[in-house]
């Protein structure tokens, strides 16, 4: 039980730190984050594929506001890994969004300059 309140409490953490991006992030807040993300996801395309979802501007609010906090998690995550911030483009764009999500997610704490 005191696991699944130590996830929330993470993804709320994120969720509220939307517009910080300073300081650094963990590998276990990055994955909790993106697992997060992963079940909400698959929830929102299983709920649209089966009801015509009429509201559409709050799903693109919600979304809007998931994303953001990813970025700033994401650019956190690779300020701990002591790398450029830009490489965090890479995790928006359509072919290598996913395999450079795995790679921020796993690299280590560190000076790779």
């Amino acid at each position: 039980m005191n696991a699944i309140i130590n996830y929330f409490k993470t993804v709320l953490y994120v969720i509220t730190n939307v517009f910080n991006f300073k300081g650094k992030s963990s590998r276990k807040e990055f994955w909790t984050y993106f697992s997060f993300m992963i079940v909400i996801a698959f929830s929102i395309g299983m709920y649209s594929g089966v009801y015509d979802y009429e509201n559409e501007s709050a799903l693109f609010a919600f979304d809007l506001l998931v994303d953001l906090s990813f970025l700033a998690l994401i650019v956190r995550r690779l300020r701990e890994a002591d790398l450029t911030v830009w490489l965090g483009a890479a995790a928006f764009l359509p072919i290598v969004a996913l395999p450079s999500t795995i790679v921020i997610g796993c690299i280590k704490p560190g000076k790779y300059n």
